[in-house]
């Protein structure tokens, strides 16, 4: 079944993976057009082959999308810790970023840090209201914000980032 699953996969991401493949090729490796390429794999569960994309644009620069989606893999695997420090090392680089934003007080508020979430959010809501409204369990606590973030669908939502905002 599993080899059918990715039989399945390969099929479909396989034209926009060879077209994103050429496109870091042409451009010499940027930064963004790995980066790219290794949202696309972790967009279907290829984790392995996204982490080799995100580690090689890390190895280079530390960009920011790649350290989100890094701490994106790591929280999708259950590696919290990891997580908050790609997540961490994402802040320091750009602290205004809305991505950055929601991925710190997401995460944090799985682990209950309450105040730092707090911390997050209300500079997300600063800079995004709009993205900010979209994730209002972040204000609550405890088992309430546990219910409202499973009710809202946005708990365990990850967006993969391909572009500094």
């Amino acid at each position: 079944m599993k080899r059918e699953i990715l039989a399945f996969v390969n099929a479909e991401i396989g034209e926009r993976a060879a077209r994103l493949q050429a496109e870091a090729r042409r451009t010499q490796g940027t930064a963004r057009a790995i980066n790219s390429l290794g949202v696309l794999y972790a967009q279907y569960g290829l984790y392995d082959k996204a982490r080799a994309q995100f580690e090689s644009v890390l190895g280079k620069e530390e960009y920011v999308p790649a350290l989100i989606n890094m701490g994106h893999l790591h929280r999708a695997q259950g590696r919290v810790d990891a997580a908050l420090s790609f997540y961490d090392r994402a802040y320091k680089r750009s602290p205004t970023n809305t991505s950055v934003l929601l991925a710190e007080a997401m995460l944090n508020h799985q682990l209950e840090n309450y105040g730092v979430v707090r911390k997050y959010y209300d500079a997300l809501k600063s800079a995004d209201p709009a993205l900010a409204d979209r994730h209002t369990y972040l204000n609550l606590r405890g088992e309430e914000g546990a219910r409202a973030a499973e009710a809202s669908g946005t708990r365990n939502l990850i967006e993969w980032m391909e572009e500094p905002r």
